[in-house]
């Protein structure tokens, strides 16, 4: 049970029909830690954490029986049941928030791995400890024994993530990626596995190659994760479903993503891979209201996404005072963004832009120094796409405030090929609107037969844009582009 808990919930007992058998041996054998350990796993499932922590004490609290010295092995077995203990005791503390307490199981999870040599143990003992002080742990060397292995790679992944957001070269990262990726499949570790291959969809999606995100989340889905005849079904395959799931919204296949969502929701039934699904499905369910132009429902699935990820649920907001054409409300959502330290590059660089949009919608002349930060932001953190994104930005503002179709058309050819390679299909509908405006607007002092020469070629990409609109029930773009269509038509007087 513990091993099916941990690799493939699914096929695990029920919450209820396997703490009604714990209960059974603790009854029985009052003194099996292993039951207490256990019945802290299946307490994790149904998010009773008051009940965890209280089975991780017990595992403390029990007596030796029959008062007579144990055995020297049975004696070292249980030094291993305390650390563990501690270990999870010191995470579930951390979680919580409470980080003295943390650390202080933490010093006696070490004390007991080193009285009992569980390197193991230690590694990822002073892995957690690092976290709660807020340095970075070097990197093991090449001579790292078999034994560690396993926490060896949890640190290799672990500095992965921690590298994409200080921004080291993808290049590094990638490299080492692949490296970790050939010692897990070596040793047939499957759970290393998938979170590796997770952990590579989360880095094309960083930095802004959503379809290669796309490739390797499929790859994992369809790879063969057997091993001693066990089939892993763990926390990795429930995040590149989710990511599935989004990028199959962005492409405004909302239908495809209901059923996905709907098959995680069957394999992973019950906390803490819940909590990937239910962020998910929150969003989505956001961004479809607000391509729908329906406020009061994108607002209130907000406040639900808040619980899971106060940052993405403030940008939403944010974006949905602004659709509300209520600019100093997205401001002031955005300012709460700004204030705070520790925000991702991702989320940061995506505040940013939409603070330029709020002053480019007022005519403000600082969206172009926002937009400028903005670009050097994303060069500093290699995300491609969102520096694509300014481009765009730029190439709006040149167009349509300062009238400069020319350099207009240089900014956005310099980030058109990767948003219509990677963006989601709403983005991709606006640069070809502004494209073939802008084409349009370079023929402004053509004659007229020109001009409507030129505007009859570009029908088809503004087709193509109210297709994409259409298809994301995003009515008022597609009102936008039919608008400026027939404004431009009467212009060049042709009814």
């Amino acid at each position: 049970q513990s091993a099916l808990l941990k690799e493939n919930e699914a096929k695990a007992l029920p919450p209820k029909e396997l703490q009604k058998r714990l209960n059974e041996i603790i009854h029985d054998r009052p003194h099996c830690s292993q039951a207490y350990f256990l019945t802290y796993m299946n307490y994790l499932r149904v998010r009773e954490f008051f009940g965890a922590v209280h089975a991780l004490q017990r595992v403390f609290d029990r007596n030796p029986s029959a008062g007579a010295p144990p055995p020297a092995s049975t004696a070292t077995s249980e030094g291993k049941e305390y650390q563990y203990s501690s270990l999870n005791l010191a995470i579930l503390h951390a979680e919580f928030g409470q980080p003295k307490l943390a650390r202080t199981c933490l010093r006696e999870c070490i004390m007991l791995a080193q009285e009992n040599g569980d390197t193991t143990c230690l590694q990822l003992a002073h892995a957690w400890l690092s976290h709660l002080e807020g340095h970075s742990m070097p990197l093991p060397d090449k001579n790292t024994s078999g034994s560690l292995f396993h926490a060896t790679s949890l640190r290799i992944l672990s500095h992965l993530r921690h590298g994409s957001i200080t921004g080291e070269p993808p290049s590094t990262l990638f490299g080492l990626l692949m490296v970790n990726d050939l010692l897990n499949c070596q040793r047939s570790m499957m759970d290393l596995v998938a979170t590796g291959i997770a952990e590579r969809t989360a880095l094309w999606t960083v930095y802004g190659k959503h379809e290669q995100a796309s490739l390797c989340a499929q790859l994992l889905l369809n790879v063969d994760l057997k091993s001693l005849g066990k089939t892993y079904n763990g926390n990795g395959i429930c995040q590149v479903l989710c990511s599935l799931v989004v990028r199959l919204a962005h492409l405004g296949e909302f239908g495809h993503a209901l059923v996905v969502l709907q098959h995680t929701k069957q394999r992973f039934p019950r906390y803490p891979q819940s909590r990937d699904w239910h962020l998910a499905n929150h969003y989505v369910t956001v961004l479809r209201a607000i391509y729908r132009g329906r406020w009061v429902e994108a607002t209130a699935e907000c406040q639900y996404l808040h619980s899971y990820d106060p940052n993405l649920a403030l940008l939403l907001l944010a974006h949905i005072a602004m659709a509300k054409q209520d600019f100093s409300t997205a401001e002031s959502f955005i300012e709460r963004l700004a204030r705070n330290e520790q925000l991702e590059p991702l989320t940061r660089i995506r505040a940013m832009i939409l603070s330029a949009n709020v002053y480019l919608h007022c005519g403000h002349t600082k969206a172009f120094h926002l937009l400028n930060n903005a670009q050097l932001y994303a060069q500093k953190y290699h995300l491609q796409y969102e520096e694509a994104l300014v481009s765009m930005h730029f190439a709006y503002l040149l167009l349509v405030h300062l009238r400069a179709p020319r350099q207009a058309s240089l900014s956005l050819k310099a980030g058109l090929e990767t948003i219509l390679a990677n963006g989601p299909i709403y983005d991709r509908a606006r640069a070809l609107f502004l494209f073939a405006r802008i084409l349009v607007e370079m023929e402004k002092h053509s004659p007229v037969g020109k001009r409507l020469q030129q505007l009859g070629t570009l029908l088809p990409t503004f087709e193509e844009a109210i297709e994409m609109f259409e298809k994301l029930e995003c009515y008022s773009k597609t009102k936008d582009v039919y608008v400026y269509l027939a404004q431009t038509y009467h212009e060049l007087g042709s009814f």
